[in-house]
């Protein structure tokens, strides 16, 4: 069975690695003592810039039910939640701990996850884990574990993309 989400109606978009790269170097810029970035409201005005010129691929979704908005990120190893987004599911967290590479070398600390959790992209429903971390402006982030278990087909022109039901 094939779901196909229309890049209109489901907000497709695409993002470039340079684009996203230079998003990665901003949250290099976060004080580890607060937690808070030196520069969150230029990561703000990128995200807001992005999405009007179409860079992003970002779908609409749920999480747990919860509507959100979901990036597809070929260059994140694996997939992630905001740590805010899901404090608000109210959701048991996983402990666990380990570090998560940023361009330029920089390392945030995961704490903990949400295993298999429910997410949804248009009529696609599946299970997956996010790892957390504080990085707004994203509240999902699906990663390379999720593309290569579904293996999406992705139309780079059209932004659409095609979601093949393995189970």
């Amino acid at each position: 069975e094939t779901d196909r989400t229309d890049p209109v109606a489901d907000s497709t978009k695409m993002v470039s690695e340079e684009t996203l790269s230079q998003m990665c170097i901003q949250f290099q810029n976060t004080d580890i003592h607060t937690g808070q970035s030196e520069s969150i409201a230029e990561m703000q005005h990128q995200y807001t810039h992005l999405r009007s010129q179409q860079k992003l691929l970002l779908y609409k979704g749920s999480v747990f039910g919860a509507q959100t908005e979901i990036l597809i990120d070929p260059g994140a190893t694996s997939s992630f939640c905001d740590s805010q987004f899901a404090q608000m599911l109210g959701v048991k967290q996983e402990p666990v701990e380990f570090s998560v590479g940023l361009v330029g070398g920089h390392q945030l600390q995961c704490k903990s996850r949400l295993k298999d959790a429910s997410i949804k992209i248009g009529t696609f429903k599946d299970v997956i884990t996010l790892n957390i971390l504080n990085m707004k402006p994203f509240t999902v982030i699906l990663g390379q574990d999720w593309l290569e278990r579904r293996n999406p087909e992705i139309n780079w022109i059209t932004k659409a993309m095609t979601l093949i039901r393995t189970h």
